[in-house]
């Protein structure tokens, strides 16, 4: 699947069956919490996204970011792709944060759809 944010298109490639076993394992959790209150209103699941996202302890979101980054690549100037992760940290370094968290988001509603019912964030 391709995607464009901002002047640049992207790749989003399949994460394995295990890599997505060990995504959801640290997902599954704050996905809970947002599954108990879905009848509450939009802004208040972004709250409490933000409040589950949060609780996550910095390497289980590290892991998460990584896990979907390594099969996202970036289209060149010239033609040609390239990854977004090297050995544990992004390539591409002018890319934001808000679009680093929206790959993010797109690899795992791209790979995950099956395992993960409640979506932390909106398709990009």
């Amino acid at each position: 699947m391709e995607l464009t944010l901002g002047e640049h298109k992207y790749r989003i490639g399949h994460i394995g069956l295990f890599g997505q076993l060990h995504i959801a394992r640290r997902l599954l959790p704050c996905l809970g919490k947002l599954s108990e209150s879905s009848a509450t209103g939009p802004g208040h699941n972004f709250a409490l996204a933000a409040t589950a996202v949060a609780a996550l302890s910095d390497e289980d979101m590290r892991s998460v970011i990584n896990a979907c980054l390594k099969e996202v690549e970036r289209k060149l100037p010239g033609g040609g792709w390239a990854p977004m992760l090297g050995k544990e940290d992004i390539l591409m370094y002018e890319i934001s944060l808000p679009d680093m968290l929206r790959l993010t988001c797109q690899v795992i509603s791209e790979n995950m759809r099956d395992v993960l019912t409640v979506a932390p964030c909106a398709s990009a």
